[in-house]
């Protein structure tokens, strides 16, 4: 009768009490000439193996502890966070999303999965870059909210294998103060050009009056003219009306363009 034996133990030399790991290799034979037992087989040292196999248990360790860190830490950083943050198929359809879509949209996640990013959308006007899940991409779109006005989101997306991840930070605050303010310097611009209307309507006033007396004479010299019969000489004083007219006609225009909000026709002077 025949049985194996392999087992593998520690010992301690002798001549310099240094730790060693042997492993034995062999088999039980039953001695026939006898009740015992006759071991055949080999021992040979695997120290060197063995420290290996304990530098990558403890690196395994280390890796586990740090995976379990950085899975923590990245959890904090997916609930805490103020952006929205979500992972879509490569259709659109959102797979997971942080606890700030309720915050932005009144939504949370079970009523976010499954649903595609466009089905988001405020209105037919706003659409989706067509490959915004092949590499990356950003973009800006207003979002509906289920109980009050859409909300501006500046989206940065990037893709990995059959995911793509989504990061939205809402905006709406910013372009609404970016309107305002726009607003308020067409305003200012606009009450400038009407104080400048005003600080020049003495001016004007005085050159339309030059211009409109430069017409009316014209036309009183015309008239007495052709009373008298002397309409050889007319074409002079018909010109200088017309000129004086188109001057008037040129003021006006400018002062409609000040009034109007009209487009200023712009020209270089040489001063």
């Amino acid at each position: 009768e025949v049985s194996g034996a392999q087992i593998e133990f520690r010992i301690t030399r002798a001549d310099t009490g240094e730790p060693r790991w042997l492993a034995s290799r062999g088999e039980y034979v039953r001695d026939l000439s006898g009740p015992g037992l006759r071991y055949i087989g080999v021992a040979y040292d695997i120290t060197a193996s063995k420290l290996i196999e304990e530098q990558l248990r403890r690196a395994n360790e280390k890796l586990s502890e740090s995976v379990r860190t950085s899975t923590q830490d990245l959890k904090r950083i997916w609930q805490n966070s103020r952006d929205l943050l979500a992972v879509l198929d490569l259709e659109g359809r959102v797979r997971s999303a942080n606890p700030a879509w309720r915050d932005a949209l009144g939504l949370d996640e079970a009523q976010l999965k499954g649903r595609k990013l466009d089905e988001l959308l405020w209105s037919a006007e706003e659409q989706l870059p067509p490959d915004f899940g092949v590499g990356p991409h950003h973009f800006e779109t207003k979002l509906r909210h289920v109980e009050g006005p859409p909300r501006s989101i500046s989206w940065t997306t990037s893709s990995e294998g059959s995911s793509i991840y989504a990061y939205g930070r809402d905006v709406t605050v910013e372009r609404e103060q970016a309107t305002a303010l726009r607003d308020a310097e067409a305003r200012l611009r606009q009450s400038q050009k009407m104080e400048a209307v005003g600080q020049l309507t003495g001016g004007i006033a005085h050159d339309f009056n030059n211009m409109l007396t430069s017409i009316i004479g014209g036309m009183n010299i015309i008239r007495r003219r052709i009373r008298d019969g002397r309409i050889e000489d007319l074409d002079r004083f018909i010109d200088a009306a017309t000129v004086s007219a188109h001057s008037a006609a040129a003021l006006t225009h400018r002062l409609l363009a000040f009034s109007r909000r009209q487009s200023l026709d712009r020209r270089a002077v040489d001063i």
